[in-house]
C-alpha cells in the first residue's frame, strides 16, 4: 500500500499531466477567463465566416461551371418587374 506521501505525490504528478493547475488558474482569475472566453469567442466566429465565405465560393464556382440555375435568374427579373409596376 502506498503511504499518503507517495499519494499525494502522485495526485501531484496526475494533476500536473491533465493540465488541472492551468485550469484551476485560470478559473480563479475572472480576468483572465474572460479573455480567454472573449478570444475563443472570436476565433470561433471568424473560423464559421471564413468557412462560410469558402462554402459560398465553391458553390458559386460549381453554379457558374454548371451552367447557372436559370429558375433563379426568372426569378430575380420577375421580382424586378413587379417592383417597377408598383
Amino acid at each position: 500500500m502506498l503511504k499518503p506521501q507517495n499519494k499525494i505525490e502522485e495526485l501531484q504528478h496526475s494533476s500536473a499531466k491533465l493540465g488541472v493547475d492551468e485550469l484551476i488558474e485560470v478559473l480563479n482569475s475572472p480576468k483572465r477567463l474572460a479573455w480567454l472566453n472573449f478570444y475563443t469567442g472570436f476565433l470561433k466566429g471568424a473560423g464559421g465566416v471564413l468557412g462560410a465565405a469558402v462554402v459560398l465560393v465553391l458553390l458559386g464556382l460549381a453554379v457558374r461551371y454548371l451552367g447557372g440555375v436559370p429558375w433563379i435568374g426568372e426569378l430575380i427579373r420577375q421580382i424586378g418587374q413587379a417592383a417597377k409596376i408598383k
